[in-house]
């Protein structure tokens, strides 16, 4: 059957492409270590090379970097590093694929199993 030759496939070792779908659905600044994780491991997952922003899928609320309690306005720092030293994991080189009110669980299961909205553009 077809179900058959596909999971074949999937055994054998010759998948030609991995993905990644990254979520913090966490909201609010005391959530700042969710967005904080969630954005170091997509920054890990560019800089090791074999990933890029097409084979990545980011979801996070996006409320953190211009919070009124976070110091450094459109930054997110690593939890060690709150103090504004290091890098920021939040710069221009983000692309959030999801943000905000889109990342629901409606959203996450369409991404998982590849079904899109009607009108919506599956490179999302």
């Amino acid at each position: 059957s077809d179900q058959n030759a596909r999971a074949a496939h999937l055994l054998s070792g010759n998948h030609t492409r991995n993905a990644a779908v990254l979520v913090s659905s966490s909201r609010y600044w005391h959530n700042y270590r969710h967005v904080s994780n969630v954005l170091s491991l997509y920054n890990l997952l560019k800089t090791g090379g074999q990933f890029t922003d097409d084979n990545i899928i980011l979801m996070i609320a996006d409320d953190v970097p211009c919070d009124g309690r976070n110091p450094h306005k459109n930054a997110i720092y690593p939890e060690y590093a709150r103090t504004g030293t290091g890098n920021s994991v939040y710069n221009a080189d983000v692309e959030i694929d999801y943000r905000g009110t889109d990342v629901t669980v409606e959203n996450f299961l369409r991404v998982l199993v590849g079904r899109h909205k009607k009108g919506e553009t599956p490179s999302r």
